[in-house]
């Protein structure tokens, strides 16, 4: 005997947040871009021609994403057609992959998007999500003969944690920027 299941609509989703977990990482980002200055965004805003979609639907769509290791528009854009968490994140809009594409090549969403890589894990920090002193971008070699000079000390971590901030800004030029700029190069 199998189960009963309709196709057809039985209840209607009226909130969709209801779907998710309370805990989930969307709520975070959604807070994190929300608390930012709009007045970075203003350069964004055009008087003449269609009414713009608002930078922070796109800055919320582009973190999430990324988040996300997704990279590609037409996947971002498939996103927010298909993934509840981003349906609520972008309020149930549907951008094309032209829209999103454009909006992160241009200079000012890079470095700000830039700065907001590095930030986001700040601002997890202070909400206690994650912790800073734990947080190491992996370069250890491990031998086989492990003797007390092939671990890493507290005192090594703590003196290059300066220039892990660093090297967190070089990884996100070197290592996510150019996926994102291939992505962009593909979705044309």
């Amino acid at each position: 005997m199998y189960t009963q299941y309709n196709m057809n609509q039985a209840f209607l989703p009226l909130e969709l947040s209801d779907y998710l977990a309370p805990n989930h990482i969307v709520f975070q980002v959604n807070n994190f871009v929300e608390q930012l200055d709009e007045h970075i965004l203003d350069q964004f805003y055009k008087r003449e021609g269609r009414p713009a979609y608002h930078p922070l639907i796109l800055l919320k769509a582009l973190l999430f994403a990324y988040i996300e290791k997704t990279f590609s528009g037409r996947t971002i854009e498939k996103m927010m057609q298909e993934n509840i968490p981003m349906k609520w994140l972008v309020a149930d809009t549907e951008i094309s992959y032209r829209t999103i594409n454009r909006f992160r090549s241009s200079e000012l969403c890079a470095s700000i998007l830039e700065n907001l890589f590095v930030e986001f894990k700040l601002f997890l920090v202070q909400q206690e999500l994650i912790s800073d002193n734990v947080v190491f971008i992996d370069g250890t070699k491990i031998e086989a003969d492990a003797n007390k000079y092939s671990f890493v000390w507290k005192r090594a971590t703590d003196k290059f944690y300066a220039s892990l901030k660093a090297k967190e800004m070089a990884y996100y030029r070197n290592e996510i920027l150019p996926t994102v700029e291939k992505e962009i190069i593909k979705d044309e």
